[in-house]
């Protein structure tokens, strides 16, 4: 028997919705369609499709990197108050 594990993703609702209708199309269930999507890589060693980076995951990152600079900033103004007591 394969030992399986459970995986927990956040995902944007609407694509989800869209997603999960076609995969009842094809006839498959999201666990299905997703470890499809494991097979693929691990046989390709690589994603199994061409992928751009969408704006989302753009905006994703530029927002998480201007988070981690002020809380560097916030981290550097703190030391620097402590050497200077």
């Amino acid at each position: 028997m394969v030992d399986m594990q459970t995986i927990s993703i956040e995902v944007d609702s609407t694509l989800k919705v869209q997603a999960e209708s076609i995969f009842t199309k094809l006839g498959l269930s999201a666990t299905d369609a997703v470890t499809l999507f494991y097979e693929q890589v691990c046989a390709k060693q690589n994603l199994p499709f061409e992928a751009e980076k969408s704006e989302i995951g753009k905006n994703k990152c530029m927002a998480a990197l201007d988070e981690l600079k002020a809380l560097q900033d916030k981290l550097r103004s703190s030391q620097a108050s402590k050497e200077a007591n």
